[in-house]
Order: structure tokens, then C-alpha cells, then sequence
């Protein structure tokens, strides 16, 4: 009777429309809220009890789908794991190892599944034991993508022998405070390659905090760059790469020359996506041992050496850059810039295009702040010929004059739209309109200029900024920004004298600025000349009597 009743309730279920879908599309909702519930951090069991748990017809056809059942998690539990290794049948599997269970437990129920791991994540705790990647000592043919990372910066050595040196199909590794020897049968025939170590370690005497270097690959560093080039020339089809401390203050020039007067730079065909992270020097030793004749993305970030030798080696990376964003502006030039007070990004594309690509080059120094003459050299080493957007998010220690505007900028004659966030906006619209000093008398900068953004502060002093809550603060008075736009009517004015009046206005400022008499004069110009105004007030820049909401700006916050 009980087999009868079942009968009929599932003949009343093929009646239901939702029961009219294909198998094969109810197959890809399956995966795709299998997908959903990982990604969004959901309980595993979620979609587990959503597909089969509705009825017959869609659990038979979930069991069927053996991809349902190929994302292994420690968070399932012993259990579940084995019976999702036994429904993916000889499906490729996705491995998670982290701290939710331990090690041992869970690697005796997968250990005899290596073979068809296709990819593995490992997230090495305190509370496990460093040579827990030693356990992974059986081949693994269908592995292509590795991700091995320790949250603090006490590297975990990669054994040598992991996967007993069988790996021939993998593709991607990523390895952050991983110890490497070097040559590793992981570094071969790789596409994305990404290594993060730290060569500081720090540790107490007594009462006191002493740093100490080690060497990322085991070797000094000389032979170590040696080895990695090595590496490299096996991995003819990268596409990514990505160095983090790699290399170190052990690092010397000769060392580089050394190697570079014997072999010929990596040839890289392939490669599209370079970010580098580490002293001059290592930045150097990088850019000038391989060619990548197919660059579309630069990331370079560099700490100053010690004062001696940090400016022969900051012209020679200067050097090495441009002749890298030169290769690639030659293809297909770079149209927008984005200065930031430790960072500039060259880009293909600004935020509403649809590219990123391009250049990002940032130099710190010992104490944190960014070298005025830094910025400028970056600048003037870089094409801004086709420059069409412009945008500005710079906090100096020592504010820039005109003249430097000038001299940084003058060639950028294409320019039709300018974003300014920074305390130094009046600086530069100053030279928006035909200089009255004697050496910027009819100098004017952007004349192709349409739109111009200005999100405040203008008039604020760099020490009223207070990064910890990403902000400038002002007093309750709020006397500090008044008549911090008065200047703005008259540069409008002069652009409009000129034949170069601006298509589109928009500022965004302190709310008590509003009330100003500059809001009329700004308003009528611009009604005047068919363009566009949009005044509006944004919370970040309130007093705090007026703050409802702290927000983070996009330039201010990026500190080193």
C-alpha cells in the first residue's frame, strides 16, 4: 500500500509545472545553487537539502549529476565526505584543506582520491602540523590548480617531492609565506604563477624586537635568481606573474649584472599580467631578465635602498618602466591616469570603460611617505601625450606649486576630463586658465578640457586629515572651508574667454559651501555657456557635527 501511495504522489508531482523543465536544465540550476551557496558562505548542507530533498524525480536526477558532489570542505564532516566522494564517482575533484577539522582525519578519507584532484586549496593553521604538505606524497596527473597559503609570515617549506614530482597538468600556483626549493617540479609548464614570501623576520631578545633576514628559496640570493630564471625558461606559456618579496636586500647589483651578462633575458611570449613587489632591486633584476613582447598589465611596487644607492637604482627602474609602458602605449596607447599621493596607475580605460589594463608603479621610502621628486620623475618617465581622463587623488607633505603642475602636465593637450580629490584642486585649476606670472603667462593646461569633477577639501591642511577613520576633520565652526571655491567663477570665466568653456560641471563639497555666493555666480556661467552644473554635498568632507556616516576615500586611504 505504501509503495501504491508513493506511486500516486509522484505521478501528482509530474503534474506540477515546475516538472515540465528538462532534465538538463534543472542539472545546471542544481550547479548553479551548489555554486551559490560556497560562494556566499552559506551552510554546505543548503543546497544539498534544496535539491534533494524536493522529490523523487530531482533527487534521482542530482545523484545523477556527479559535479554536485566534487566540492570537497572539512566543514561537510567525515561522513559526508566519504559520501561525496562515493556519488562524484571518477569525477575531478575541488579540495579544501583549512582549520575546520584536522589534518589527519580529513586526509584519510581523500588520500586515495589524489589522482583525481583537479584542484586543491590548503590554508596551513598554527594548530596543524608544518609538515602536513608532506602528506601529499602520491602523483597527482589531474591537479591544475595548487593554492597553498599561511595566514603569519613564518614560511612552510613546500617539499620538494610533493605529489612524488607527478604533476602534468597543472597550470596555476599560488603560494603566500611558502618556502620554496628551488628547482620544483610545481614551477613547470605553469600559465598563472603567483609566489608571496616575506626575507624579514622578527623575533624579541629580551624586551627587544630583532629583525632578521632568510632567504625565501633556500639559496643566497644570487643563486636563487639564478635558479628561478631557471624556472621561468620551463614555463614558456605564462600568462600571470606575481612576485612578492621574493628576493630581498641580499639581492646585490653585481649579482644581477652577474647573471645577465651570461644569459640572454626569459623569453615570455605569452605573458600579460606582471606585478612585482620588492626592493629597487629586485624589481630590476626582474624587468631586465625577461621579455614579454605581449605585456598588457604592469604592477610594480618598490621600496627604496638606502640613500647611497637609492637614486642610480630609482633611474635605472624609472628607465626600465617606461621602456615596459612605452612597448605597451605603442600597441594600444593609455588614456587615463590616476595619481594617488603613493601610487600611479596608467590605464587603457578609465572606471566607466570596460579595461583596466595598464600600468600601476608605486615607490615607498623608509618612513612612509612618498618623495615629492618620486612622484615627478614617475611622471615625466611615462607617455601622457593621449591622455583623454585625468584623475587626481594626491595628499602631499609638501604641497605642489604651480609650476610643477605645469611642468608635469603640460603635455597632456587631449585631456577632456579632470577629477580632482585633493586639498591641492585650486593649484591646478589655477593653471586651468592662462597664468599671470611671468614664466606661466599664457600657459594654459587641458585646453581640450570638457568635464571637471572637484570632490573637496580645497583649503584644508594635510594635518587635519585623520586616516583612521578615512577623513579631514574640521572644527565645529566650519570656518575653515569658507570661501574655499570663491576662486572658482573666475577661472570659469577666464576658460570661457578664451573659446574653451567646460561642457560639464560638477562639484562636490562641504554642505555649508552651498550657501556662498560662488553657488550663483558658478550656476548662471555655465547656464550661459549650454553646459551642465551638478552641485552636491558628500558626508565625507561634514564637520562632525553634520558627519551621519564616515566613508573612505578613494585616493587618501592608500597608505603603504
Amino acid at each position: 500500500m505504501h509503495h501504491l501511495m508513493c506511486l500516486v504522489r509522484n505521478r501528482q508531482n509530474d503534474l506540477v509545472p515546475v516538472s515540465i523543465l528538462p532534465g538538463d536544465i534543472l542539472a545546471t540550476i542544481f550547479l548553479h545553487i551548489a555554486a551559490a551557496s560556497v560562494k556566499n558562505g552559506l551552510s554546505r548542507m543548503e543546497w544539498i537539502r534544496a535539491t534533494t530533498h524536493v522529490c523523487h524525480r530531482w533527487r534521482e536526477l542530482a545523484l545523477e549529476v556527479l559535479g554536485l558532489w566534487t566540492d570537497i570542505h572539512p566543514a561537510l564532516g567525515r561522513r559526508w565526505i566519504s559520501e561525496m566522494l562515493a556519488r562524484s564517482q571518477g569525477a575531478s575533484l575541488r579540495v579544501l584543506l583549512n582549520e575546520d577539522v584536522q589534518a589527519t582525519e580529513y586526509l584519510s578519507s581523500i588520500r586515495s582520491h589524489t589522482y583525481r584532484i583537479k584542484e586543491l586549496r590548503v590554508d596551513v593553521t598554527k594548530s596543524q602540523s608544518p609538515d602536513i604538505l608532506s602528506l601529499f606524497s602520491t602523483p597527482a596527473p589531474s591537479l591544475e590548480i595548487l593554492h597553498i597559503q599561511k595566514p603569519d609570515l613564518n614560511d612552510t617549506p613546500v617539499p620538494r617531492q610533493m605529489f612524488a614530482g607527478i604533476t602534468p597538468m597543472l597550470r596555476r600556483v599560488t603560494l603566500n609565506n611558502c618556502s620554496v626549493s628551488l628547482p620544483s617540479s610545481l614551477l613547470a609548464n605553469l600559465t598563472h604563477l603567483s609566489l608571496a614570501t616575506s626575507y624579514q623576520r622578527f623575533g624579541f631578545v629580551g624586551d627587544v624586537v630583532v629583525e632578521h633576514l632568510v632567504r625565501p628559496f633556500g639559496e643566497p640570493p644570487h643563486v636563487a635568481f639564478d635558479q628561478f630564471l631557471d624556472c621561468l625558461e620551463a614555463m614558456p606559456g605564462l600568462r600571470s606573474l606575481r612576485l612578492v618579496n621574493c628576493f630581498g636586500p641580499e639581492l646585490m647589483e653585481a649579482h644581477v649584472t652577474s647573471v645577465r651578462e651570461k644569459r640572454p633575458a626569459v623569453q615570455l611570449p605569452y605573458l600579460r599580467t606582471l606585478i612585482l613587489s620588492d626592493t629597487q632591486l629586485g624589481c630590476i633584476a626582474i624587468l631586465d631578465h625577461i621579455d614579454a613582447s605581449g605585456i598588457l598589465d604592469i604592477d610594480v611596487e618598490s621600496r627604496r635602498a638606502e640613500r647611497r644607492v637609492a637614486e642610480p637604482l630609482h633611474r635605472r627602474l624609472l628607465a626600465l618602466l617606461a621602456g615596459w609602458t612605452n612597448a605597451i602605449h605603442t600597441r594600444t596607447p593609455l588614456q587615463c591616469l590616476e595619481v594617488y599621493s603613493s601610487r600611479l596607475r596608467l590605464l587603457r580605460a578609465s572606471h566607466d570603460g570596460r579595461s583596466y589594463h595598464g600600468v600601476v608603479f608605486s615607490v615607498f621610502i623608509s618612513d612612509g611617505l612618498q618623495d615629492l621628486q618620486d612622484l615627478q620623475d614617475i611622471c615625466h618617465a611615462l607617455p601622457f601625450e593621449e591622455l583623454t581622463e585625468i584623475h587626481l587623488a594626491t595628499l602631499h607633505k609638501d604641497l605642489w606649486s604651480s609650476d610643477t603642475w605645469v611642468n608635469v602636465f603640460a603635455r597632456c593637450e587631449q585631456v577632456r576630463y579632470l577629477s580632482l580629490e585633493t586639498p591641492e584642486a585650486a593649484t591646478v585649476c589655477e593653471m586651468l586658465v592662462s597664468g599671470t606670472r611671468r614664466r606661466n603667462r599664457g600657459r594654459m593646461l587641458f585646453p581640450a578640457l570638457a568635464t571637471l569633477k572637484i570632490d573637496g577639501p580645497l583649503s584644508f591642511p594635510p594635518e587635519s586629515w585623520q586616516p583612521e577613520i578615512g577623513m579631514f576633520m574640521l572644527p565645529e565652526s566650519g570656518s575653515e572651508h569658507k570661501g574655499a571655491y570663491d576662486w572658482l567663477p573666475q577661472c570659469l570665466m577666464q576658460r570661457q574667454k578664451a573659446r574653451m568653456p567646460l561642457k560639464t560641471l560638477r562639484v562636490t563639497a562641504v554642505g555649508g559651501s552651498f550657501r556662498e555666493t560662488w553657488v550663483t555666480h558658478v550656476r548662471k556661467m555655465m547656464a550661459d555657456s549650454d553646459g551642465s552644473c551638478i552641485l552636491e554635498p558628500s558626508p565625507l568632507w561634514m564637520a562632525p557635527r553634520e558627519k551621519r556616516r564616515i566613508d573612505r576615500p578613494r585616493g587618501y586611504a592608500e597608505n603603504p
